[in-house]
């Protein structure tokens, strides 16, 4: 008998397949497809995709009818995280254990990469498999929340202005909203989109910021306390910014993370109830999620448990 987590892992692997499938026939030559493939088809959790498609699971759709727009985010999540590393930005060196993007194609290479990952994630959501006109329409319109002036764009911007680094913890968290949590949000919108849960579309986009916002702010312990070698990325890129773990102490912020993941996960379970699950999916998937980080940091008490 298979648990959870066993389920995720293959979730994954069918994730994987199928970008390789959506984005490979799309490509021109060397060498902007191979800064696509580099960044998109690196070794990932695929932790956006998977939320999808639990959500859609978990509020009574199909696991196949979530699998495009699933993509649909890996797409867009690859593509920020390339401009992310650019020198104009954080300026990193490795993300996900290999050096960044520009590091290896150069910097127009990169950004071109990041704009046709971008560019193709529309497409897919357009013609997403299994779903309906209005369906692809209502998820379009979600994705592109989420990339915009509400949402990753904006966050990425605050992240940079002067400010940053006199941010409240209230000013704080509504950057990451918009930085990390909007993704997180239109994942497990998506879901509902996908499961024909329209009244359950507000919950689902609260209950994946409160996520998306927990998971930020461990990434801040992370970037004070681990080693890049842990982390698979550069650490300690923050230091003089306001974050959670400078503004409240490494142990307060994990704790304040436990607490957002665990609120979050309270409202999605009830979601599911009232669509007929016991939402223990998206106990797994948020135990599994919280995990993540206190594998590398056990010093930390951990209070979120994947079930399994």
């Amino acid at each position: 008998m298979t648990g959870p987590l066993d389920h995720f892992a293959k979730l994954r692997a069918r994730i994987e397949s199928r970008l390789a499938e959506l984005i490979s026939p799309e490509l021109p030559a060397e060498p902007l497809e191979g800064a696509l493939k580099y960044s998109l088809l690196a070794p990932a959790k695929r932790v956006r995709a998977v939320l999808t498609i639990v959500a859609a699971r978990e509020l009574g759709g199909k696991e196949e009818d979530a699998l495009d727009l699933a993509s649909a985010l890996e797409m867009i999540h690859a593509a920020s995280l390339i401009l992310d590393d650019l020198p104009a930005m954080d300026d990193a060196e490795t993300r996900r254990g290999l050096p960044a993007n520009h590091r290896v194609f150069g910097e127009a290479t990169a950004i071109l990469a990041a704009v046709g990952l971008l560019n193709r994630s529309y497409g897919v959501a357009a013609a997403a498999r299994g779903l309906s006109l209005d369906q692809r329409i209502a998820a379009i319109g979600v994705l592109q929340w989420a990339v915009g002036l509400d949402g990753l764009v904006r966050g990425q911007q605050d992240d940079l202005a002067d400010s940053r680094a006199s941010l409240t913890p209230a000013e704080l968290e509504r950057m990451y909203a918009r930085k990390t949590g909007a993704l997180f949000a239109a994942a497990a919108e998506c879901g509902a989109i996908i499961a024909k849960k329209p009244a359950l579309r507000d919950v689902m986009r609260r209950f994946g910021l409160d996520l998306g916002v927990g998971f930020q702010i461990l990434d801040d312990v992370l970037d004070a306390r681990a080693t890049a070698d842990k982390a698979g990325k550069d650490v300690d890129q923050d230091n003089g910014r306001a974050t959670f773990a400078s503004l409240l102490g490494a142990c307060e912020a994990a704790a304040l993370a436990r607490a957002k993941i665990e609120s979050a996960l309270i409202a999605a379970r009830a979601a599911a109830t009232s669509a007929g699950s016991d939402g223990h999916m998206f106990a797994a998937f948020a135990g599994r999620l919280a995990s993540a980080f206190y594998d590398l940091m056990p010093e930390f008490p951990a209070s979120v448990a994947a079930s399994g």
